[in-house]
């Protein structure tokens, strides 16, 4: 794969997952299980697939925990708790603290809940 192909490669597996995110938070505001089932999955699905791309796999996600979205932020910290827990937890506590979206708030305080009681659970899901 030439380098303009791995970056085509990242940018849309980084677009699919922040599409099913912003998918599944629409989902969650209107209470509909089943769509945000659907696009929990999709974001699962992109970021299997994002770990096959050679050499960084879901570290690619790294840009994503900056990003303005707190629901984006939300996400893709869990995705990424297992390879560096004390920065996810960061950034959850900083979306708990001040975040305006109440759907991305909820999801950190579960997300942190979970990963304080349960991480290998936690770590396995988000696999």
């Amino acid at each position: 794969m030439t380098p303009q192909e791995h970056q085509a490669r990242v940018a849309t597996l980084i677009g699919d997952f922040r599409a099913a995110t912003t998918q599944y938070f629409q989902a969650a505001f209107l209470d509909h299980h089943r769509t945000m089932k659907k696009y929990l999955k999709a974001m699962g699905v992109a970021v299997r697939t994002l770990d096959t791309v050679p050499p960084d796999g879901r570290m690619e996600m790294l840009p994503l925990l900056d990003d303005p979205d707190d629901g984006i932020r939300s996400y893709a910290a869990a995705y990424l708790f297992s390879q560096m827990p004390d920065r996810a937890k960061a950034i959850w506590d900083d979306i708990m603290m001040r975040s305006r979206h109440l759907e991305a708030r909820e999801n950190a305080v579960k997300h942190s809940i979970m990963t304080e009681h349960f991480p290998d659970k936690f770590i396995e899901a988000f696999r």
